[in-house]
C-alpha cells in the first residue's frame, strides 16, 4: 500500500520522527504540562506613599516553569489574577515567582486566584525579613 507514491512504513516513520522531534521543541513531555496554576503567596514588591501596594510578586508551586501573568482583571472592589507556568513534576520543592504590576494600589481589594477562585493571603512581610 503506499500514500501519494510512498510506502506506508516511510510515511508512518516520517510521521513519528517529525513528533519525537517537536516533543523538546514545545517542552511537552509526559511529566509536564503548561497551564493555569495555583497562586501559594503574595508579597508586595513595591510601595508608592501613601497610597499602598502597587505591585505584587506572586509564587507559583512549579519549578523553572517560566510563568507569566496570562489573566488580569482589576477592579474598584477586587483583583483577579491568573498565572500559567510549566509543571514538571519535579518534586524538588522549589517555587517560581511572577511579578503583577497594578494599575493602582491595591488598597483594601482582595486579591483572588483566577484559577481557583479562592483568594489570596497578601503577606506583608516576608518570612526572615
Amino acid at each position: 500500500m503506499a500514500v501519494r507514491g510512498l510506502p506506508v512504513a516511510r510515511v508512518a516513520c516520517a510521521v513519528v520522527v517529525a513528533v519525537a522531534a517537536a516533543l523538546p521543541a514545545t517542552g511537552c513531555r509526559p511529566d509536564e504540562w503548561r497551564g493555569p496554576v495555583e497562586i501559594v503567596d503574595a508579597y508586595p514588591e513595591a510601595y508608592t506613599y501613601p497610597e499602598g501596594v502597587t505591585s505584587l510578586e506572586l509564587s507559583v508551586n512549579t519549578c523553572h516553569g517560566d510563568p507569566e501573568v496570562t489573566g488580569l482583571v482589576q477592579e474598584a472592589d477586587r483583583v483577579e489574577v491568573e498565572v500559567t507556568s510549566t509543571s514538571r513534576r519535579a518534586g524538588n520543592g522549589c517555587l517560581d515567582a511572577v511579578v503583577l504590576e497594578l494599575d493602582a494600589p491595591l488598597g483594601d481589594r482582595p486579591l483572588v486566584d483566577g484559577s481557583t477562585g479562592d483568594p489570596v493571603q497578601v503577606t506583608q512581610v516576608r518570612p526572615g525579613s
